[in-house]
């Protein structure tokens, strides 16, 4: 079963051209039958991926939305749908959840912990798209964008960089 992963910058915007053609490499992936996409989290990138593909998730049936967590995270399953009522009744205002299909629990904390994660998705998919910019250079810290993308070709994955 072919599979795919999203690893983006964390405060990444996608240009309107960038989400168009995000979309477009999705479907063509279902066309090529990668039918499990692996999520992080703590993205925005990956927050644009998991809306693409649960939204094609109605028109492809056959694909599933797994969920990749470390730390302390929760990420919620579709039979606990309920969860997204109670807390919206709680907070007093309508809240969106992100549901998956599936969730694998890395089981991992501390400092590198989600770069642990994102070379987990890594080693578990055949293929990778990114929102790295080449040009993003932090200087107090690494990217754990830029590691995972130095990971993934390493690991000699196919690999898409949807920054324009």
């Amino acid at each position: 079963m072919k599979s795919c992963c999203f690893i983006g910058h964390r405060n990444a915007k996608l240009s309107v051209e960038e989400v168009n053609y995000l979309k477009t490499i999705i479907i063509n992936l279902i066309n090529c039958g990668v039918v499990r996409f692996l999520f992080g989290s703590k993205s925005k990138f990956n927050d644009s991926c998991f809306d693409i593909v649960e939204k094609l998730q109605e028109t492809y049936k056959q694909i599933e939305l797994v969920g990749y967590c470390c730390n302390s995270e929760h990420f919620c399953l579709k039979n606990e749908k309920e969860i997204e009522n109670a807390a919206s009744k709680i907070i007093g205002k309508t809240i969106k959840i992100k549901f998956y299909d599936k969730v694998v629990d890395k089981n991992c904390s501390g400092k590198g912990a989600y770069v642990l994660r994102n070379q987990k998705m890594i080693d578990d998919c055949d293929i990778c798209v990114f929102y790295y910019d080449l040009n993003y250079n932090p200087t107090n810290f690494k990217s754990g964008t830029r590691l995972a993308f130095d990971y993934a070709i390493r690991k000699n994955k196919k690999i898409f960089n949807i920054k324009l």
